[in-house]
Parts: C-alpha cells; sequence; structure tokens
C-alpha cells in the first residue's frame, strides 16, 4: 500500500509539471507515418503532410539511336524521403560506366517500381507523364538487351508545376537478373531472402605469380511478399586491356531452403538465371564427377586437374581432390545432402592457356549413380606487346594510351572513346572459356586506336582458343 501511494504522488507530480509548462495536448507529439500532419513535420514528413498535387513530368530521350529491340520508360517513386532511404533506393555515379562524364546513375529499381511504359514511337521520345502526386522520382530509360541505359537524379515535386527530364542513352555495364525458382512446383519463391554477388578477379602481379580475390560486390535483402527476383549492374574486367580478368558467383540463401551458388562470367549485355531451390532435407547421398576432354583439349590436358582442389556447392560447399584412376580423371563427393549443385576448377597448361570446366543443376537424389560427366574447355591467353619506332620493347609504357575501343560482330558495332593508361608492357589476356562463350568470342573482334608520344597506331585483337602472340609498333 505504501508504494501504491508512493507511485500515485510521484505521478501527480509529473502531471502537474506537464501541466505547468503548457505540455496538455498529447497530439502536439511529432509522430512521422501516424497520418496527422502536426507542426514542424511540413517539411520532415511528407507522407503525413501530402498536398494534393498533381505534377506533370517531360521527359525527353536521346541517344542510342542503333538500340536493339525496344526502348521503356519507368520510374520509381516514394512519398517519403527517410521510407525512401530505408528502402535501399540508392544512387550514384557508376564506377565503371564506359562514359563516367554523364549523370548515368546505377539505382536498384526492384524496391519500388511505380510504373512503366514502352516507348513505341523511335521519331517521337518526348514524354509526357501527368498528374503525378507529391514525393521523390528516379526516371530510367534502357533498351531492351541493357545494351545502353540512363537513369536521372532525384527529382522532388512539391507543386502543382512542370519539371522537365533529360534522359541521354550510353552503353552501360552487363546486366544480370537472377530469379530465385521453388525446385518443386517451378514458381517463382518470395523471401524473406538474401542474394549476394562476389565479384572474383584474377590476376598475375609484378612478380608473375597468379592472384586470386573475392569480395562482395552487392546484395540485395527480400522481406516477406517480396519476389526474389534481382537485376545487378557489373564490370566486366575483359572490357580492358590488361592482364586481369573478372567473374562473379551469386549465392541465393532463402530460410527453410538450401542455399545455392552460381558462376557468372560477363560475356553479353544481358543474362538472366533462373536458380532452382530445394527445400532442406535430411537424406543423403554420393556424387562422382567424371573430367572429359571438350571443345580445344586433350587427354592430357585432363590429367592437369589431377592433385587440384574441387569445390561442388549447394546449400553448402564441399571441397574434394581429383583423382587419376587408369586414366580416368574423377572427384568423389560422399555423404551430401540431396539437392541441385554446381561444380567450376581451372587450371593454366605449361603455355599458361587457361583450361577450366562447370556444371550446373547436378541433382544429387537417391538414384544409385549419381555420377556426371563435365566438359573441360580450352581457354584464350592473348600477349599484347608494344614496340617504338626502333622495334625496341616500349618500357614507359605509362605512355601508352588507349584512345578509342571498337567492337564489330555478334550483333555488336559500336566504338568508345576513351582515355586508358597501360600498366605494364607486354600485358597478358586471359580469358575462361565455356561451351556458352566460345561461340560468341568467336565471332567479335575488336579494334583499338592508340597513342605513344604523340605517334598514333591501331590494332585489332579476338579471342580465339589457345595462345595468340599481338605486336603494336608505332611508326612515324
Amino acid at each position: 500500500m505504501k508504494n501504491i501511494f508512493k507511485f500515485l504522488t510521484i505521478f501527480s507530480l509529473i502531471f502537474a509539471t506537464i501541466f505547468l509548462l503548457g505540455c496538455t495536448n498529447v497530439s502536439d507529439m511529432s509522430i512521422c507515418g501516424d497520418n496527422i500532419c502536426t507542426a514542424g513535420e511540413e517539411l520532415t514528413c511528407v507522407s503525413d503532410c501530402a498536398k494534393d498535387i498533381n505534377g506533370t513530368v517531360y521527359v525527353r530521350i536521346n541517344g542510342a539511336y542503333d538500340a536493339d529491340g525496344d526502348l521503356s520508360l519507368r520510374w520509381s517513386h516514394s512519398k517519403d524521403v527517410s521510407l525512401n532511404a530505408n528502402a535501399a533506393i540508392s544512387s550514384y555515379l557508376g564506377e565503371h560506366w564506359n562514359s563516367v562524364q554523364n549523370k548515368n546513375l546505377y539505382l536498384n529499381f526492384n524496391d519500388s517500381k511505380s510504373g512503366e511504359i514502352p516507348i513505341v514511337d523511335w521519331e517521337d521520345r518526348d514524354i509526357k507523364l501527368p498528374n503525378l502526386e507529391q514525393g521523390d522520382y528516379y526516371f530510367e530509360v534502357y533498351s531492351e538487351d541493357y545494351a545502353y541505359r540512363a537513369v536521372s537524379e532525384k527529382i522532388t515535386i512539391k507543386n502543382d508545376k512542370d519539371y522537365y527530364v533529360n534522359l541521354t542513352l550510353v552503353p552501360s555495364n552487363p546486366a544480370v537478373r537472377v530469379k530465385a525458382i521453388d525446385g518443386e512446383n517451378g514458381s517463382i519463391l518470395n523471401g524473406p531472402a538474401k542474394v549476394t554477388l562476389y565479384a572474383i578477379s584474377n590476376y598475375y602481379n609484378g612478380y608473375g605469380e597468379y592472384v586470386e580475390d573475392k569480395w562482395e560486390y552487392n546484395s540485395r535483402y527480400f522481406y516477406n511478399g517480396d519476389e526474389i527476383n534481382e537485376l545487378f549492374f557489373v564490370y566486366n574486367g575483359n572490357y580492358y586491356l590488361d592482364n586481369y580478368s573478372i567473374r562473379y558467383e551469386i549465392l541465393i540463401e532463402k530460410d527453410g531452403y538450401g542455399s545455392q551458388t552460381i558462376y557468372y562470367s560477363p560475356y553479353d549485355k544481358y543474362q538472366e538465371y533462373n536458380v532452382y531451390l530445394e527445400k532442406e532435407s535430411n537424406k543423403i547421398g554420393n556424387l562422382n564427377i567424371e573430367i572429359i576432354p571438350g571443345q580445344g583439349t586433350t587427354n592430357n590436358d585432363i590429367q592437369s586437374f589431377v592433385g587440384q582442389n574441387m569445390t561442388i556447392c549447394g546449400n553448402e560447399c564441399y571441397d574434394a581432390t581429383i583423382m587419376n584412376d587408369q586414366n580416368v580423371v574423377y572427384a568423389k563427393v560422399e555423404n551430401i545432402p540431396f539437392g541441385n549443385y554446381s561444380v567450376s576448377s581451372h587450371v593454366s597448361r605449361a603455355d599458361n592457356v587457361p583450361i577450366s570446366f562447370s556444371a550446373y543443376s547436378i541433382n544429387v537424389d537417391n538414384s544409385s549413380s549419381n555420377s556426371v560427366q563435365v566438359e573441360a574447355v580450352l581457354g584464350s591467353y592473348t600477349k599484347l606487346s608494344f614496340f617504338n619506332q626502333d622495334g625496341n620493347l616500349i618500357t614507359d609504357y605509362e605512355n601508352v594510351v588507349l584512345t578509342k575501343v571498337c567492337s564489330v560482330g555478334n550483333d555488336m558495332n559500336n566504338c568508345s572513346d576513351v582515355n586508358y593508361q597501360m600498366s605494364q608492357n607486354p600485358i597478358d589476356i586471359i580469358n575462361y572459356l565455356s561451351k556458352d562463350t566460345i561461340d560468341y568470342y568467336s565471332s567479335v573482334k575488336y579494334t583499338y586506336d592508340c597513342m605513344y608520344k604523340g605517334i598514333k597506331s591501331k590494332f585489332e585483337l579476338s579471342y580465339p582458343q589457345g595462345y595468340k602472340e599481338t605486336n603494336v609498333n608505332f611508326k612515324k
């Protein structure tokens, strides 16, 4: 009883203090999101204080008149700036865009897509979007194959007036779309889930050592009800002349399902992957993987894998040693859960030409065989050397500058002005090829303009399987 009296006394003192200070209306407290527009929220909480505004946005689209396929315009809208930030709708100047001098921004439109329309008339690219309510908007235009793309900076509609947006399409970085599919019924899965994109770079350092680095490039978390369907824009290291190549590892994690990992190398402007997830199971089995010669490789090449570690990934990743038994090169993974797996590995021949193999959707079930064959494919290794007018190898290679790059073939016909300074001479260009990419690289030719101390030169590059040398001579 004594404690109750003490509590009532303290409460009465607090209430009296509030009354004397003049704070007698609880509604004076500002809470953003309660649908009550209180004093001070006019600028800080647009969702509570939204006015009946109908703005009109005029979008003018320029460039990319040679783009293949149709164009589309879409926009993302958020009524509240804080909600916009929480939804992870971010924009920033892309570090590796081909034309960094323009306002071509990266923007994740999957978070809050508000509308999309096709551009049906190539002659009339002035689009009028009337009756847009108050809030922040981003506008994006892109070609059907994502070869060209442009994104606006943030447009904030505050008043009943006209707003103008100019979008100039420029060549974009490659895009990859990843969808998580239920392995049981084939439908697209919803969150909660996470998709993480890792970049894996391969290069030879100044000591001739082969170095591989891996880091998180981007990620996306999907909440309840969100369709696991993500579009990433990536950097393609093969665009630049250096002893450097890059590929990507995509990890999909969802509660109740086994995680899946796939490997992706950008060889076209747009690629799409359906990744099948299986529900977690306590059943386990074994898997035998036999490596056989593929395009450009022989039995002797396959022996190069013997003694190397191979990693197979599904819900988890498992390592196995590649062995040789009576000229059969294989690896065995035991006691792994039922489900789908992927595998990849690579080595280099004596002449440094890479050899690699990869396989996806390897299924482990209650079958007694659970045996698969994967083909090893010969990659591409090009040595590019620059010589001065006296026929000597250029040692001050930082003065060799690429000024223009053109690509022809495989539905590609475009040129870009660049300013790329060489970092060494000669340069080793290494490409790990797969059965899918061999045809692509065999039909594309790259032409480069370059300059050394005021002397211009031009050379061509293609990436056939095997070893190739290309020499560039600067002559007056």
